[in-house]
């Protein structure tokens, strides 16, 4: 009889009702099939996993008692958990796939949340090694091993590759808005270190500076939503992108990994462009491209070579202008291109590969379940 109960946090009408835990519907987000794979591990222990708003239910119709739950939540915790935790369920792991720039509410309350959860799994940037107890680093799951093949793509499209949606840190396109969120930051009684903090690290100019730059020259292929009303983008950009080709000619691309891999994989090269640059802030972008097997173009950790080999992608940090990168890579012999792919390759199958996987991340929170229940 099945008397623990594992409770995976979301407020999402996409996720709930124990959706998450489908394949079909895991593989449509960037970093949620760990929970399916976490589900096949469960499978013959003694844990039944639901999403919050099952276990809710279950707790409210008394037929699942608070205590034998424990909760693994993300930083939507305080939307989808919260309540769960005033109940008197086990709050166990606290993790985050999302950077400061966009769950600013939760690392606003981090040490908070920090506090409440046993065990937490976070990018490197949001944990004090002198402080913290029982943190680990977190590697982005974004692939399964299972999806690595030897086989390499032929005839490759020699233009650069961006899947993206517009999004900025800001919304111009509400003035009102935006003059409230002025008018609070510079309002002595609020705290506005943390928005100053997240203006300096924010990186959606320097990547609207790379769309400018390729489009004007022809070589970018853009793929994602939103393009066809750029006014929430500031004047200057705005400015700069009406004319150009790549916004005009956008593309959106079907939800799914599957079909980005497929995409990314007709082009020699794909742009991987981080929202901010924070430590150990890496996504499933460049793991993508790898995956691919097309060169990363990357753009975001500042610590991103103590994740992946340098010989594996191209860091546009390395380079103090655009045209420098670009004609950096122009320059790149067929041997040197085809060596960083294979290194690529390498690097997924290896060590320190592996912690980029759906499997790694569900054997973590299955370890920790197992060891955070007595």
């Amino acid at each position: 009889m099945i008397k623990k109960y594992l409770s995976i946090g979301t407020p999402y009408d996409s996720f709930n009702n124990d959706k998450i835990l489908s394949h079909e519907v895991s593989t449509l987000y960037p970093g949620a099939m760990w929970v399916y794979e976490l589900k096949k591990l469960l499978q013959d222990s003694e844990f039944k996993i639901h999403t919050s708003d099952v276990i809710h239910r279950l707790i409210q119709k008394k037929t699942v008692n608070p205590c034998d739950v424990y909760l693994y939540c993300d930083e939507t915790y305080l939307e989808s958990s919260s309540h769960l935790i005033r109940l008197g369920c086990n709050p166990l792991i606290l993790s985050s796939f999302e950077s400061p720039i966009v769950s600013r509410k939760f690392y606003l309350k981090l040490e908070e949340a920090k506090n409440a959860f046993k065990y937490k799994i976070l990018f490197k940037g949001a944990i004090d090694s002198r402080r913290d107890e029982n943190c680990d680093i977190l590697h982005f799951p974004s692939f399964s091993r299972k999806d690595l093949d030897d086989n390499y793509p032929e005839g490759r499209d020699d233009r650069f590759v961006l899947v993206m949606s517009n999004k900025y840190y800001e919304d111009f396109q509400s003035p009102t808005r935006l003059i409230l969120r002025r008018l609070k930051n510079s309002i002595p009684i609020f705290d506005n270190r943390f928005t100053r903090s997240m203006r300096s690290i924010q990186l959606y100019d320097k990547r609207l500076e790379i769309i400018s730059y390729l489009s004007n020259i022809n070589r970018l292929d853009l793929y994602g939503n939103g393009w066809n009303n750029i006014n929430n983008l500031p004047d200057k950009f705005k400015k700069r992108l009406l004319e150009v080709d790549s916004i005009k000619n956008f593309k959106n691309l079907l939800p799914g990994t599957s079909q980005k891999v497929a995409l990314l994989s007709k082009f020699k090269y794909s742009l991987c462009l981080e929202n901010c640059q924070y430590p150990g802030y890496i996504t499933e972008k460049i793991i993508d491209a790898l995956i691919s097997k097309t060169l990363p173009i990357y753009l975001g950790a500042p610590d991103i070579f103590e994740f992946i080999p340098k010989n594996c992608f191209i860091n546009v940090d390395d380079f103090k202008t655009l045209p420098a990168l670009f004609e950096y890579v122009k320059s790149l012999s067929d041997e040197q291109y085809n060596d960083m792919i294979a290194s690529g390759q390498k690097f997924l199958r290896s060590e320190r590969g592996y912690k980029f996987s759906y499997e790694s991340f569900a054997d973590e929170v299955k370890n920790r379940l197992l060891n955070g229940k007595s």
